[in-house]
């Protein structure tokens, strides 16, 4: 399902920019203090029906997640905490017993993604509200804080108008996705994934455009005056949330920016764009048919981890070449031409499920390895010859996956057969399955 974004597209646009790139919190609302158990359970991340406002005991609590956070800095009206390898933390509120804590915004910066093993660099923020138990702290809830204090509003209208905007019933955002993908229902699956997906847009092309501005935070402030700007003219606006996120040169064309940094900021759109699709690549319904002993977070995880592989490369591209918008664009054309001989976003899925390096090592090993960047290569000039697309060529490599290539001659029918029902013609290069198990050998060797 499409996701349109209506009212709020500045202030998404803004959080995109800024959620994973350093920003701190505004100014605070003031609000009702609220009690939250002190241990996180799987039963208290459900959001109650009830509005009794009793505290148990004076302390907020709640779980990180981007994937969950480990050792993220949790800065609450001057305390601070760290998150524990499961993104759970609590901070004593005693000293505010007398205050009215809703809307307040909590902070958490840097820290572990526990599920790509990389250091997270951005910042999450969540405004508390009045009727939540355990406080789910992820980049949507950062949106969430944002429309807060941007249409000074109460946290739980800020929920309503994203819910809107997204298509997801409100208190799905405030619950643990990944908790969700584990042991909800179907239909609860699908929207875990659908919030999974409008994570991946947000961050990913957030650290992609971060790498081609040089002053980070003079750029962050000019976009969101310019985005504050646009509000009512794109208030009818009903064009997808991708389609939004890719149109980079509304968005900076009343920006107070040197033309240089524009420049810059605009050569990122490619990379976008290319994210964008990636990211659509990951099926919201794919546990309609799957046997209820899988780890469905698990492959969730997996794939999350390959779209930050692919992201990875994309903010090498840019930072070697910021300046160069036709060297990047063949930069990323050959990026997506090995990532379709690998299977695309499904085959760099099984690659990180069966490695244990962090996303990013995996990343720059597979793509700088020449024993396997090699046949990847030579794999995808020998298909395109044949004229078939990087999404075929993706179906193919999945097919030819299950396909045994101990036997030679066999492995080249199936292959064949393969490709004959792609090109409708006969295909019998043997180069091909050579190729194939060189790459092989090298995906042994990395893996």
């Amino acid at each position: 399902m499409k996701i349109s974004f209506k009212t709020i597209f500045s202030i998404l646009i803004f959080i995109f920019l800024v959620s994973g790139c350093g920003s701190s919190g505004g100014d605070e609302t003031p609000a009702s203090l609220e009690e939250v158990p002190e241990k996180v359970t799987e039963k208290n991340v459900e959001i109650s029906e009830e509005t009794d406002q009793t505290l148990k005991g004076l302390y907020i609590s709640g779980i990180a997640i981007d994937g969950y956070i480990h050792n993220s800095q949790v800065s609450f009206l001057g305390k601070t905490v760290f998150t524990d390898e499961n993104g759970n933390w609590k901070i004593d509120i005693s000293d505010f017993e007398d205050q009215n804590l809703t809307n307040q915004i909590i902070i958490f910066s840097g820290g572990i993604d526990q599920t790509t093993g990389n250091d997270y660099e951005g910042v999450i923020q969540v405004p508390i509200l009045d009727s939540e138990k355990s406080i789910i702290a992820t980049p949507v809830t950062t949106i969430i804080s944002t429309i807060v204090r941007d249409l000074n509003i109460s946290a739980e209208e800020s929920y309503e108008i994203l819910a809107n905007a997204v298509n997801i019933p409100s208190k799905y955002l405030k619950i643990d996705h990944f908790e969700m993908i584990k042991n909800g229902t179907l239909e609860e699956k699908e929207l875990a994934i659908r919030i999974v997906k409008i994570i991946l847009i947000f961050q990913k092309n957030t650290e992609i455009i971060s790498e081609s501005l040089d002053s980070k935070n003079s750029a962050f402030m000019s976009i969101s005056h310019s985005i504050g700007n646009m509000v009512q003219s794109r208030n009818d606006d009903n064009s997808t949330f991708q389609e939004k996120i890719q149109d980079i040169s509304s968005v900076i064309k009343n920006m107070d920016l040197d033309e240089m940094v524009k420049a810059k900021f605009l050569n990122s759109e490619t990379a976008i764009k290319f994210m964008v699709s990636q990211i659509d690549n990951i099926d919201e319904k794919q546990f309609e048919n799957s046997e209820q002993d899988i780890d469905f977070l698990a492959k969730v995880e997996s794939q999350i981890k390959a779209i930050d592989m692919i992201a990875y490369q994309c903010e090498e591209i840019i930072q070697n070449s910021p300046e160069n918008l036709e060297s990047i664009k063949e930069s990323i054309e050959n990026i997506w031409n090995m990532i379709a001989v690998l299977g695309g976003v499904s085959g760099l899925s099984l690659l990180a499920e069966n490695s244990d390096l962090s996303s990013e090592e995996l990343s720059y090993k597979l793509f700088s390895t020449p024993a396997i960047t090699t046949p990847l290569i030579n794999i995808h000039t020998k298909l395109s010859d044949y004229n078939l697309t990087n999404t075929q060529i993706s179906e193919v490599i999945i097919e030819v996956g299950q396909v045994d290539s101990t036997n030679m001659l066999q492995a080249l029918d199936s292959v064949g057969d393969i490709i004959e029902n792609k090109i409708g013609e006969e295909f019998s290069d043997i180069s091909v399955i050579l190729e194939m198990q060189k790459l092989q050998a090298g995906l042994k060797d990395l893996i």
